[in-house]
C-alpha cells in the first residue's frame, strides 16, 4: 500500500480510472444486475459527494434527496 502513496496524483488518477473502466465494462459484460449495483454504488457515492458540497455552501439538503436519487435511478432501471 504504501506504493500508491508514493505516486503523484495524476499516476493516482490514472490508475483508478483503468481499474474503474475494467469494472464498468465487466459489469456490463456479465450481467444487468450486477451492472445496475455497480452504477447504484458509483451514483450513491457521487449523489452524497454532491449534496455534502451543497451543505457546506450553505443549502440544507434532506437525506430524502438521496433517497429520491436512488429511487429514480431504480425506477428507470426496473423499467428498461
Amino acid at each position: 500500500m504504501s506504493f500508491f502513496y508514493k505516486l503523484s496524483n495524476f499516476q493516482k488518477r490514472v490508475i483508478t480510472g483503468v481499474v474503474g473502466i475494467a469494472l464498468i465494462l465487466n459489469a456490463v459484460y456479465w450481467n444487468e444486475w450486477l451492472y445496475f449495483f455497480v452504477f447504484l454504488f458509483i451514483m450513491f457515492f457521487s449523489l452524497h459527494e454532491f449534496y455534502t458540497l451543497l451543505t457546506k455552501s450553505g443549502v440544507q439538503i434532506s437525506i430524502l434527496a438521496l433517497v429520491q436519487g436512488i429511487a429514480i435511478y431504480t425506477v428507470f432501471f426496473l423499467i428498461q
